[in-house]
Parts: C-alpha cells; sequence; structure tokens
C-alpha cells in the first residue's frame, strides 16, 4: 500500500512537471492564406502582432502555409497582405491552428510612389510625370546595364551616350528631357536616397547597386530642384533595393559572347528591428562587393 502511493506520488509530479513544460513553451499559429475560390496565394505576407508590436514575421510559399510564433498571451492578431489583395487583420489566440485566411481582392491595385514628393503618394494620383520600372522588366531586358536599361524611359539620355561597360565614368552625366547635356549633368540619381552622382563633376557610378537588388527605378522628368536640390533640374532617377523581411537571398548568372558574362548576387534579412543586406556584382572587365547596413 505504501509502495502505491509513492507510485501515485510520483505520476502525479511528472502530470504536473509536464503541464508546466507545456505552458512554457511558445504557442504557434498555422494557418493557409488562400482567395475567395479556395486557390492558395503564395509570397503573402504574414506578421503577428501583439499590442501593436510586432511579434513575428511570415512568408507563405507556394502552399500558401504560414506558422508564427508567440511566446506570451495577450491581444494577439494576424494581419496579412498580398499584391493585389486588400489588407486583413484576424484576431487569433495562443492555441490556434489551421486557420483558413480568405483576402478579398482589392478594389484597384495601388502602388506607393516614393520619388515625386519623398513622401507616400498613392500612383493613382501622381504629382508629376513619373515612370517606373520594375524589377522584373530589367531582368528580362536584353539591357547588359542599369543605364542601357534607362535608355528605354522617354526623354532620358546619357552625356556621351554610351553605355557605362565599356567608358570611362567621367562621361556618365545623366540628361532628362534635355536639360543638363553638359559634364555637370542637371539630374540626379540616387540610390535609397543616396546619391550616385560625383560630387565635383556629377558623373554617375552606375555599377555601384547589383542587378538583383533593385526592386523598381523611378524616374521624375521635370524639375524636382526644389524638393531635392539645384541638381535636380533636371529630374531625379531613384533606385529603390530589396529589403526582404525574413532571411533571402537572389543571384543571377549570365554568359554570352564577346565577354559578356555577368554574376549578381544579393541577400539579407531583418533580426532584433535590423535589416541588413550585402550585395556583389562581377562583371567580365570590371567587379564590386558593396555591403550595407542600415535600421
Amino acid at each position: 500500500m505504501h509502495r502505491q502511493l509513492q507510485l501515485l506520488i510520483m505520476q502525479l509530479l511528472l502530470v504536473l512537471l509536464f503541464n508546466s513544460a507545456l505552458i512554457q513553451l511558445p504557442g504557434l499559429i498555422t494557418g493557409t492564406v488562400v482567395d475567395p475560390f479556395g486557390a492558395v496565394i503564395p509570397n503573402a505576407s504574414v506578421r503577428l502582432e501583439m499590442s501593436g508590436r510586432i511579434v513575428d514575421e511570415f512568408r507563405t510559399g507556394s502552399d500558401g502555409r504560414f506558422q508564427l510564433k508567440a511566446d506570451a498571451s495577450g491581444s494577439l492578431r494576424v494581419v496579412v497582405t498580398a499584391a493585389g489583395f486588400a489588407e486583413l487583420i484576424v484576431p487569433v489566440s495562443l492555441d490556434s491552428r489551421d486557420l483558413q485566411v480568405t483576402l478579398q481582392p482589392a478594389s484597384f491595385f495601388e502602388a506607393v510612389n516614393v520619388t515625386s514628393s519623398r513622401t507616400d503618394v498613392p500612383k493613382a494620383d501622381p504629382a508629376v510625370t513619373l515612370t517606373v520600372v520594375p524589377a522584373l522588366e530589367l531582368l528580362s531586358s536584353a539591357a547588359l546595364t542599369l543605364d542601357d536599361a534607362l535608355k528605354m524611359v522617354p526623354g532620358f539620355t546619357l552625356f556621351r551616350r554610351t553605355s557605362s561597360r565599356v567608358s570611362n565614368p567621367t562621361a556618365q552625366g545623366v540628361t532628362l528631357r534635355g536639360l543638363g547635356g553638359t559634364g555637370a549633368s542637371r539630374s540626379l540619381v540616387l540610390s535609397d536616397g543616396v546619391p550616385l552622382n560625383d560630387a565635383f563633376g556629377g558623373w554617375v557610378y552606375w555599377d555601384k547597386v547589383p542587378q538583383v537588388a533593385i526592386d523598381r527605378i523611378e524616374v521624375l522628368r521635370g524639375s524636382g530642384s526644389d524638393l531635392y536640390g539645384a541638381d535636380a533640374v533636371g529630374g531625379v532617377v531613384q533606385i529603390l533595393t530589396w529589403h526582404p523581411n525574413q532571411l533571402a537571398a537572389r543571384a543571377l548568372v549570365e554568359a554570352g559572347a564577346m565577354q559578356t558574362g555577368r554574376i549578381s548576387m544579393f541577400g539579407g534579412g531583418r533580426s532584433r528591428g535590423w535589416n541588413y543586406t550585402a550585395g556583389g556584382e562581377w562583371f567580365s572587365t570590371e567587379g564590386y562587393i558593396s555591403v550595407a547596413r542600415e535600421q
């Protein structure tokens, strides 16, 4: 009888220890993002928020599934966004499993241009003449360099009209709408707000940004000097790079005749409120490595 009592007490202690361990484990919230017809939505951004603070983030794969971790209970909600769909907010708890989040198509697809006014402006109502060149168009074009691709934009020309691949950077002044066809240039080229123009002569170093690092390019044709200074009398070319919210990478390998090989790599992520990115690009005639880190 005494031995049975000891066994019973030991079993109760094990149960209590097991339950306390379960309580201390972080909660796991899982689910699938679908459209109104039940088809999964890949590359959707899913983030878990608690009292307005981002706890975890996830981007769905080809199966549309996501999983988020929460280490504390509270007012939890899942915010889901995807291109072409309206944002959806779903209240959840620590034990939420196999959620099915259905996104509705957006009333209209609204992109945000940042160059024309240096603040977020809906694309449907731009303040000035603006041309947006997405990354997919750059990668699918036959142009080998960034300045060659931009020659397809109306009003864009180079000072010497030669590609940066075969000419000295001092010959790479930008002309927009016929303004600034001089060595000093009159057009500003930015990479995430950082000028690529030489401070002395105004020429442009087009090879400072790897091809796969570019998210899109916004070309403002017309004077932007009231917002960007005297260097933007002819216009502004804004190169916006890709900033992944989780660990991700891109790579591009090309080879062709006349020594046209190229390797372009870029990657980054986000950790503890910091974004970190690193990239590099190598041509058959020149190479460089550029590294950036920002908060």
